[in-house]
């Protein structure tokens, strides 16, 4: 490794980056038995999750003090407008784009009931970005966690921005499962994503210089045992016959407390927020 293992090169960084996203979806893709990501009916699955407003955003409130009134903010990969609809009045214009209509339509319609203008633009990232307006300040959020070549996505951001680029990528994907009850259930240890940390650090090793703050997620709520079961199905690919569904029964069952509830830890614990200038083209 050139460098070394504390120094390690741009390119080495890459392939770590690499080796990790495809070790993730190929256990993934080998345990798991309703494989939906990335299909019509996941993102019909997501898309309430996606609105603005329809579960915290630990991270808007800093994000907030970055806006500035006269400037233009483009957001690749902006979804439903968890972000772009909030953000939106704060600017003088909001430059929306995404590669899948039934998002765009979502982000519009939102859009549209909270009185604010986003202007909402087809266009898939990093292929599309020299057509799209140029922006003061380009922000992605949580695209990251199964992008196989993130610096591409991330230079195309910075020949659209003037002032700013700024990432979220929380520590673990949101749709992540328990990591003991997947454990349990498949044999084997959970092989997590790439999350912020590993984003700062593949950053860092092209001579780019982030400033990385996190911010908390709201804890897991205690639900019962029937949520529990369809919530931590969901997250371990388990179609709703699975022959599994009796081992994660089991595991679930045997955290229900005096309560007749559980607390499971899935999804993001905490967000990071990465901000850097620009280099010169």
């Amino acid at each position: 490794m050139a460098g070394g293992m504390l120094r390690p090169s741009a390119d080495d960084a890459a392939q770590a980056w690499l080796a990790l996203v495809d070790a993730a979806r190929a256990q993934f893709l080998r345990l798991a038995d309703e494989v939906l990501h990335g299909t019509e009916e996941f993102l019909a699955a997501r898309l309430p999750s996606l609105r603005a407003g329809a579960s915290p955003s630990e991270e808007l409130e800093y994000l907030v003090t970055l806006a500035r009134p006269d400037e233009t903010w483009l957001e690749p990969g902006a979804a439903a407008g968890r972000l772009a609809v909030p953000l939106a009045p704060l600017v003088d214009r909001f430059v929306a784009v995404d590669p899948s209509a039934r998002m765009r339509d979502a982000l519009a319609a939102a859009a549209a009931q909270a009185g604010v203008t986003v202007d909402v633009r087809d266009g898939q990232w990093p292929d599309d970005a020299d057509g799209l307006p140029a922006a003061d300040v380009a922000l992605a959020a949580n695209m990251f966690y199964a992008m196989e070549h993130p610096l591409p996505f991330l230079g195309a951001m910075e020949r659209r921005a003037r002032r700013l680029c700024i990432v979220t990528a929380a520590d673990r994907p949101g749709r992540s499962p328990d990591a003991a009850i997947w454990a349990e259930v498949m044999n084997e240890p959970l092989i997590e994503s790439p999350g912020g940390t590993d984003l700062a650090m593949l950053l860092l090793t092209t001579g780019r210089r982030p400033d990385m703050r996190w911010f908390e997620a709201a804890p897991p709520k205690a639900i019962g045992l029937e949520q529990a079961i369809e919530q931590q199905r969901w997250r371990l690919g388990l179609r709703a016959d699975s022959p599994r569904l009796g081992a994660l029964r089991a595991a679930i069952v045997r955290r229900i407390d005096d309560r007749g509830l559980v607390t499971l830890r899935g999804g993001r614990s905490r967000t990071a927020v990465i901000v850097w200038e620009p280099r010169p083209a």
